[in-house]
């Protein structure tokens, strides 16, 4: 039980960092994201940032 909760958790911020994603794609900016001191910074969801970076890859 837990366990599914704890997956949906999951699933419902990775696609709202994709929607953030797409909708930055989106934008007619000069700007473009660089790599900040905190990207590779371990934190508890380093699993999920990893995860994030293969689901945008894969687009």
């Amino acid at each position: 039980m837990f366990v599914q909760h704890w997956v949906r958790s999951q699933e419902s911020v990775i696609s709202y960092q994709l929607s953030v994603i797409s909708s930055l794609r989106k934008l007619p900016t000069p700007y473009t994201p660089h790599p900040t001191p905190y990207t590779l910074h371990p934190t508890p969801y380093t699993p999920l940032y990893f995860n994030l970076t293969a689901i945008i890859a894969k687009l």
